[in-house]
């Protein structure tokens, strides 16, 4: 069929995501959304994700038609529309025209119809699934072919003539119109040589199953061509997701931005002031709102719209469980902006609703409703999240179809999909892009990097993971087959032997998990929720790797700072202790904490602690220890939107040190932007520093290079009194300069440079006379000697500068990244990098750097602030002095946050500092 094998359609899916603390009402949330005054709810809390795919949204008057989605009729009315499509665009063509005699033998096609590049290919034959002869066939049959175009053009082109057929016999329907049947032709076919090697019995039969399905769907959608399809009804699937901390883990992997999300809380709930200890605990409603938020927000791909995207919509549930005076719902609702407002996540916010969960009274009922309709006119802005995709994806879809209900598979590898893919003509790459667009709408679950399995039921990964990752409540776990002091081992210590991962799955016996473990834990791996650590013992000597799985996630008992340092320190006077690196957040998901355990993890060997002759794997809820070095350990802690590391040294400090701290910021910094890129979110976040002593989760007392004061104490807020400025600014701050990983094989940064400056200068030739040098010999380099003659004369020598022993050079970097703008300047880090590299490695230049974004005024402080600090007080320590400043900028000047700063301006900052060695 012409309309399937080379048109496109826009496929429209609703995805809604419902998040919120447990208990509040999520999952009776969803039911009142499906069946309104019906739906009401007393059963027991959501288990991981449940799946609802009950719903469609009517595209003419966003009403919710509730009820099974047949799959069938949905295809049908594709086609439909697809058939439609094609007819607008052809001229009419009678329905009474004549049957073509059928000829002999042409189940393969004469080589001279071939196409001269397709005259040298391997042959192909006829696959028949049901023995009958003749490639043009009457009303008993539905031909499948196989043609060799390229399956991309072929969207473009008619290749008719190289169809080889391949044919399933079906019942003799009523109509006897041959022309209609000869139009439902579509591709199914092998080469020949292959065949044995490809199709197994089981195959083969699956391949029938394919063959008559789409069968009877052409045979449907033809028959009923007459029938009305402009009534679009659109998909919807509804997620809702537990509320336990144990789960959030897990649900990032089927975190989407291509949804909406509904936010719930129990209005019953004081919204009180956020405080947050060591321990990343939620005491109040209002922390599970912040997070929520913070977590969706990462998921924004623009920052420059009033809207945000993904949107979100809170709902209060709880509405008869409180008085409702005159301003209940605008108090409340000022509560929660007062949360959100103060950063750009705010704007993801599309409204609050208040609801009752019990009651069924005519309001809650209008209120739910009003929810609906606002749900349906925000998928109907976005526009249904519509995808332009190729017809020919139906019969990828049938094929998922056909296999997920073949004993009701829930797991199919990749080959088998690429087999059954290759009989229809559709390339690896075509089928990746087919199986990732399935991935986003939900219907499977698909890793383009671990592409071993296909999970045909999302559902099915869902019950995995609960098996492994949930609360110890003895309605979610069988503890007549867990072995306790393993399990008890598990939530102190994040251990997960092999034994248990196999108890801990007789929970969900259909899942068939021993068919396919390894591959579960691999995605469970890809998605930082279990690792295989490799530990050192405290003798620093031996190192072995976990034969068990760690689950950090599952770590019930927080483990206080001061408690594991006693553990490794003892009391050691001989130890030194750094102050704290702090990288704190506009925002940290719960998410990254995993991530960047995990990374220090995979690359740094855990240490093993040793109290009273036993030993403890340092791995914590928040924490862990790592081996530095054979003088040296770190540990890491994770807080409110920050992360903090310490190092301890023994044997006190050499002459290496500083490399050493500058090494373990820029590991932390590389590992945090590698997480950003690879998730695509944006999160900012600003390098502080903080006395030892002061708590790593007190944001009191932490300071950052610019808000250094210029004498050499500070103020530290958290005790009240004044520290030495070197002791942080020397050992952390002072590394505060932006480097990205620098290209792997040698001299590559050096030639992208000189290949960007070349092609720099061939753009500014095409503009530029060229002069005429003078012919006689000598005479230009005459001329050139006289010029620079002269101009050595007019040398102001109380202009130079000359370089004493110990001197360096000194350059400031000041890269505006605009992060938060829609003309950001996110690509300009490689240029930074390339500069860093050029003044220190090359020049041998003292190097400062920000990529912070400030203001006019703010880069005015800063510039102030830097060149009296190096300028003034420490001028006799450089040579020269150089400013780089790099942003946007026009004849008005260079572009700030705010307003145009010119070059001028600039200038005058640095010019003659009373005491400075600089005449600017």
């Amino acid at each position: 069929m012409h309309a399937i094998k080379f048109g496109t359609e826009v496929r429209q899916y609703v995805r809604i995501q419902v998040v919120g603390k447990d208990r509040v009402g999520k999952t009776s949330l969803v039911r009142r959304l499906l069946f309104l005054e019906k739906g009401e709810y007393g059963g027991k809390s959501t288990d991981g994700i449940d799946i609802s795919r009950k719903c469609q949204i009517r595209n003419s008057d966003g009403d919710w038609i509730v009820g099974e989605v047949d799959r069938k009729r949905k295809i049908i009315e594709r086609i439909q529309r697809a058939l439609n499509k094609q007819r607008r665009t052809e001229e009419p063509v009678s329905d009474m025209s004549p049957p073509l005699p059928p000829k002999e033998n042409n189940s393969l096609q004469n080589s001279r119809n071939m196409p001269k590049n397709q005259s040298k290919e391997k042959s192909f034959e006829t696959k028949t699934l049901e023995t009958n002869e003749g490639a043009q066939t009457l009303n008993n049959e539905v031909q499948y072919t196989k043609s060799t175009y390229d399956p991309v053009a072929a969207l473009y082109a008619n290749s008719d003539e190289n169809k080889l057929y391949m044919r399933a016999t079906k019942e003799k329907p009523e109509n006897n119109d041959f022309n209609l049947r000869k139009e439902t032709s579509v591709s199914i076919a092998v080469p020949a040589e292959n065949l044995n090697d490809v199709i197994s019995e089981k195959d083969d039969l699956t391949a029938k199953m394919i063959v008559e399905k789409m069968n009877d769907i052409i045979w449907e959608a033809k028959t009923e061509k007459e029938k009305n399809t402009s009534e679009a009804l659109i998909e919807c699937g509804i997620w809702d997701f537990a509320g336990q901390r144990d789960y959030y883990a897990s649900h990032q992997t089927f975190f989407t931005p291509h949804a909406i999300y509904l936010l719930v809380a129990d209005i019953s709930e004081d919204i009180k002031d956020i405080n947050y200890d060591g321990n990343v605990d939620y005491n109040s409603i209002g922390n599970y709102i912040e997070f929520w938020f913070d977590s969706i927000h990462c998921l924004c791909k623009d920052l420059s719209e009033d809207e945000l995207c993904p949107p979100i919509i809170m709902v209060c549930t709880g509405t008869d469980k409180v008085e409702k005076d005159k301003d209940w719902k605008r108090m409340y609702n000022e509560k929660v902006s007062t949360i959100i407002s103060k950063q750009k996540r705010a704007d993801h916010r599309r409204g609050i609703y208040f609801i009752s969960n019990t009651h069924f009274l005519e309001e809650d009922i209008e209120e739910i409703k009003r929810l609906r309709a606002h749900i349906s006119e925000i998928a109907k802005k976005m526009k249904y999240f519509a995808e332009t995709v190729p017809t020919r994806w139906i019969q990828l879809e049938n094929v998922l179809g056909v296999l997920k209900g073949v004993n009701k598979n829930n797991v199919c590898s990749f080959k088998t999909i690429q087999q059954l893919a290759d009989r229809m003509s559709v390339e690896e790459e075509e089928l990746l892009l087919f199986l990732d667009y399935q991935h986003k709408i939900g219907n499977i679950i698909f890793f383009n990097e671990i592409r071993e399995y296909i999970i045909l039921q999302p559902e099915w990964l869902v019950k995995c993971f609960r098996c492994l990752v949930c609360d110890s409540n003895a309605d979610k776990r069988d503890f007549n087959v867990i072995c306790p002091t393993a399990f008890e081992k598990l939530t102190t210590t994040g251990e997960l032997p092999d034994k248990l991962v196999d108890q801990l799955f007789q929970k969900e016996p259909d899942l068939n998990f021993k068919a396919y473990k390894a591959h579960l834990l691999n995605v469970m791996e890809k998605f930082d929720i279990v690792i295989k650590p490799t530990f050192r013992d405290t003798s620093n000597k031996a190192c072995h790797i976990s034969n068990s799985y760690y689950l950090p996630c599952m770590i019930e008992k927080p483990s206080p700072y001061t408690s594991i340092r006693n553990a490794f320190i003892q009391n050691n006077a001989d130890v030194a202790i750094t102050p704290w690196l702090v990288f704190e957040f506009e925002f940290l998901p719960l998410a990254y904490f995993n991530h960047i355990l995990f990374h220090y993890i995979r690359h740094f060997e855990v240490c093993i602690e040793s109290i009273d002759k036993s030993e403890k794997k340092a791995i914590y809820s928040g924490k862990a220890v790592f081996f530095l070095d054979e003088f040296r350990k770190f540990i890491i802690c994770f807080s409110h939107n920050a992360i903090s590391l310490q190092i301890w040294e023994w044997g006190g400090v050499n002459e290496d040190t500083h490399d050493i701290y500058e090494n373990v910021l820029n590991t932390l910094r590389n590992a945090i932007e590698s997480i950003r890129e690879n998730l695509s979110h944006d999160i900012p976040y600003t390098i502080k520093a903080k006395c030892r002593t002061g708590d790593y989760f007190n944001k009191a007392g932490r300071k950052s290079l610019m808000e250094l004061p210029m004498k050499n104490i500070y103020m530290c807020e958290e005790h009240q009194q004044t520290h030495p400025k070197k002791e942080i600014e020397h050992v952390w701050l002072k590394h505060d300069v932006k480097i990205l990983k620098l290209p792997e094989k040698e001299g590559e940064a050096k030639e992208q440079g000189e290949n960007k400056r070349q092609k720099g200068d061939e753009e500014r030739n095409k503009n530029v006379k060229i002069l005429k040098l003078p012919e006689k010999d000598g005479e230009a380099s005459k001329l050139a000697e006289e010029q620079q003659q002269k101009r050595d004369e007019e040398w102001n020598k109380n202009d130079m500068y000359e370089k004493k022993p110990g001197q360096n050079g000194l350059v400031l970097i000041v890269n505006f990244p605009f992060r938060d703008h829609r003309e950001n300047r996110l690509g300009s880090e490689i240029d930074v990098q390339n500069l860093t590299h050029f003044f220190k490695e090359e020049l041998n230049y003292q190097v400062e750097c920000t990529t912070h974004d400030m203001t006019r005024l703010g880069l005015q402080n800063y510039l102030k602030k830097f060149a009296t600090t190096y300028l003034e007080e420490n001028s006799k320590d450089y040579h020269s002095f150089i400013c780089v400043l790099m942003s946007h900028g026009n004849m008005d000047g260079i572009s700030t946050t705010d307003k145009y700063i010119t070059i001028e301006e600039i200038k005058q900052i640095f010019k003659n500092h009373p005491g400075g060695q600089f005449s600017g």
